[in-house]
């Protein structure tokens, strides 16, 4: 058995052993596939027997088979396949034609397998060895070099086998798929996902684009999923049994002619770069519909729609808006979150939070005491105390170095100079200092007790007596260590000397007897040095010395609270000025890196905080409010007009406030994004608001049911926040974008979101700063805030200026 150069394989004497070879999953080969074309005169359809017996499988009965093969021909000038009954004529019939043999047997309930190859077998009787193992499945494929072998005319044909199994063989699995679609003012990019929600990448998809909405094409796009469901589930059980019968290729065929037929005024476009991305450009504006083109192995997802709109304010928007009443009301987004925040909030105090007061000089003078320390010139003074503890230099060899060598300043104007042995920190009113706390200090290791006292005028260091028998045994002993190595080294010189006396009288020998004389007294006295030098290292004593910092203690007159420079606020504590985020008297205030407040605070209201004094808002120190002009409805998407938002924004208006507003959204698409958008941005102009138009973006719903924005994807969510931002943009004025930490983080893609909106995150918590990555522009920190002339809890906010 050979490979030829096609890498098929040609079947001349074909062994048991050979075939063993086919494949490394199979492991036993014991069945013999007769192949039985000896009518070689007759037109009719040909039958191959195939005749198997499962001699290893334990005796179970039921395992051995007879399969009858079915031939059929394929007409290859044509995609129609039709029987080889009804063609008269095998005259053009290639003889170096391929056929194919599909087998699929059934042993012991199981299906059995068959080695895949390809075999160049003669005309008339074949025989084939196959392999089969339970429970894998395989196809055989067969080089058919025709019956009628002399004429190179006959027609190539294919023989499907045909098998009847206990089990119905079992198409392979779709993979999921679903297709997303965002516009923009001028483009469409389509999105082809997995059902994780990550791009589809390596395939090339083809997107089809039908003008109109699926409303409009619902009886066209239903036909054409359908048609490509049934194309794919046809690819899908071709590919599966790596065959297609006549019928099968006929009616696939049909299918493909249909489904073309269906999607003649269609525009393709296919994905180019295979990044799971199609972008579709200069469109004019309107509403379009997508779909993907069947992909084998794949589900056909349903298709979706986009609109193409120009981010300008629609003109005649108010005729969509509807009021807010007890109906509408039950699809209010911020209902919901109206008790939901109150579950969110982390209190930051158990007790009752005061009414918000306006940041003014409140800063009293108090006294404080100060520490500090005692210094001489610039260098910190010290008491000093001997620990009585003393170390040989072989103990502290690595901190006895010029690097780590120090003068220390000691109260009462002396010092003392040593290496350092141990630091510490030290705390005191202006911050934290790194201090010594103990020094090494090299002491004569021949002093008495009185050399020994030398830190008396400074400390009480005072050695006892045992101390210093310690100390004198120790230096006994390194005096006594040194001696027998003098000794040996005299003893060594004088044998030397003694080995290099004379023997022999002639003056050649002298002259070399005193020079190696000469030399070994040399080497005998350097030696001698190096050896009296390591002796006296040795011999270094350090003593520890502990070390104290001297300290001074002073009054000081501060200011204590808000206190004004110049045209800044600022709060002191201790007389230091605070930077960064601070919580003062339950309310979260941002200082610069000079102190300056550079934060201002904002409530937000809407029909839920009920009628409010404004006057008494503005007096308490409230400068600014963001009020709802509205939302959509969750579930029927109106836009509703909140019903208290004319009396706020004029009652704040009045009192002095500066006044900005928000919709809650529940968009689905960017058409619906600018009916929002121009919404806000008509009430702004009707009622002079001057600060940010805001878009909520929060989770909607009730009664166990959804809200319609809940099931937008991250982008299709971000191309309405853009979409609305634009949209505000347009009419010259300032959009901002709401959202809760998690929102932004999970829900939003933030980084995408148009550079020129502001952020306003939501996290309530007992924290001093936001833990949100992102950009923002205003936090609001607590939905529990209490202000003079509001009844209940107020949503506060700082906004950075």
């Amino acid at each position: 058995m050979k490979k030829n150069d096609d890498d098929l394989l040609d079947i001349e004497d074909i062994s048991l052993d050979e075939t063993q070879n086919l494949s490394d999953a199979l492991e036993d080969i014991e069945d013999i596939l007769l192949m039985d074309d000896s009518d070689d005169d007759d037109d009719s359809d040909d039958n191959y027997i195939a005749m198997y017996d499962d001699t290893d499988d334990d005796n179970q009965s039921g395992n051995d088979g007879v399969f009858e093969l079915d031939l059929q021909e394929v007409d290859e000038d044509n995609d129609d396949s039709v029987d080889d009954n009804d063609d008269d004529d095998d005259s053009d019939d290639d003889d170096e034609s391929k056929g194919v043999i599909e087998l699929l047997g059934h042993v012991g309930g199981r299906i059995a397998a068959f080695t895949k190859g390809r075999y160049a077998i003669a005309a008339g009787v074949a025989a084939v060895i196959v392999a089969v193992a339970a429970g894998t499945a395989v196809v055989l494929t067969i080089r058919n070099t025709n019956k009628k072998a002399a004429s190179p005319q006959t027609s190539p044909v294919v023989a499907q086998a045909v098998v009847e199994t206990e089990e119905a063989t079992h198409p392979m699995p779709l993979q999921g798929m679903k297709l997303e679609a965002v516009a923009d003012e001028s483009s469409i990019t389509a999105k082809i996902l997995d059902e994780s929600g990550s791009a589809l990448e390596g395939h090339d998809f083809v997107v089809k684009l039908f003008s109109g909405s699926l409303d409009d094409n619902k009886e066209k796009v239903d036909k054409i999923l359908e048609k490509q469901k049934e194309l794919a589930t046809q690819a899908t059980t071709q590919a599966a049994t790596t065959g297609a019968t006549k019928a099968a290729q006929t009616q696939a065929a049909q299918t493909k002619a249909a489904l073309d037929a269906l999607e003649e005024d269609a525009m393709s476009y296919k994905d180019e770069d295979k990044n799971g991305e199609v972008v579709i450009k200069n469109l004019d504006a309107g509403t379009y519909t997508l779909l993907v083109q069947a992909e084998a192995g794949f589900e056909v997802p349903d298709a979706t729609e986009a609109t193409i709109v120009r981010y300008e304010v629609i003109d005649n928007i108010m005729e969509q808006v509807v009021e807010q009443d007890a109906d509408t009301e039950k699809e209010d987004p911020q209902a919901v979150r109206e008790a939901e925040a109150q579950q969110q909030t982390t209190a930051i105090s158990a007790t009752t939070l005061p009414a918000v007061t306006k940041p003014s000089v409140t800063a009293g003078k108090k006294i404080i005491t100060i520490t500090k320390f005692k210094k001489n010139g610039d260098e910190i003074v010290y008491t000093a105390n001997n620990t009585g503890t003393y170390y040989n230099y072989s103990d502290v060899e690595s901190y006895i170095n010029d690097d780590n060598r120090q003068t220390i300043s000691l109260d009462g104007g002396s010092s003392i100079t040593g290496y350092v042995y141990e630091k510490s920190t030290y705390k005191i009113t202006d911050g934290e200092y790194d201090v010594v706390s103990k020094l090494l200090v090299e002491v004569d290791k021949t002093a008495d007790a009185s050399e020994l006292n030398m830190l008396s005028d400074m400390a009480e260091v005072r050695l006892t007596s045992s101390s210093k028998a310690a100390a004198t045994q120790g230096q006994t002993q390194n005096q006594s260590s040194t001696k027998p190595q003098e000794t040996t080294k005299q003893q060594e010189t004088t044998k030397a000397q003694e080995t290099t006396k004379p023997q022999e009288t002639t003056k050649a020998q002298t002259t070399t007897q005193a020079q190696t004389t000469t030399q070994a007294q040399t080497t005998t006295q350097a030696q001698t040095t190096t050896q009296a030098q390591s002796t006296a290292q040795a011999q270094r004593r350090f003593q520890v010395v502990e070390l104290s910092v001297v300290t001074e203690e002073e009054t000081k007159q501060v200011l204590d609270g808000w206190y004004a420079d110049g045209g800044s606020m600022m709060y002191l504590d201790n007389g230091a000025a605070f930077t960064g985020w601070h919580w003062i008297d339950g309310l979260n205030y941002y200082f610069n890196a000079s102190g300056a407040l550079s934060s201002t605070l904002v409530i937000d209201v809407s029909t839920y905080n009920g009628d409010i004094n404004w006057s008494a808002v503005r007096a308490s120190g409230i400068d600014n409010v963001i009020v709802r002009v509205g939302y959509r409805g969750w579930g029927t998407g109106r836009i509703v007009k909140d019903s208290r938002f004319d009396q706020n924004v004029s009652g704040a208006r009045a009192a002095g406030l500066n006044v900005g507003a928000y919709f809650v959204t529940q968009a689905v698409n960017t058409a619906e994004a600018v009916e929002e958008a121009s919404f806000i941005v008509q009430e702004a102009a009707m009622n002079g608001l001057n600060l940010p138009l805001a878009i909520d973006v929060e989770w909607a719903g009730g009664g166990g049911e959804q809200g319609r924005g809940n099931y937008l994807s991250a982008g299709e969510r971000t191309a309405v926040i853009n979409a609305f931002c634009e949209t505000v943009a347009s009419a010259g004025r300032m959009p901002m974008v709401y959202a809760s930490k998690s929102w932004f983080n999970n829900y939003i893609n933030a980084g995408s979101i148009v550079s020129y909106a502001q952020i306003w995150v939501a996290q309530y918590a007992d924290i001093d700063e936001t833990t949100y990555g992102g950009r923002y522009d205003m936090w609001q920190f607590r939905s529990d805030g209490a202000v003079n002339g509001i009844g209940g809890n107020v949503d506060m906010s700082a906004y950075l200026r």
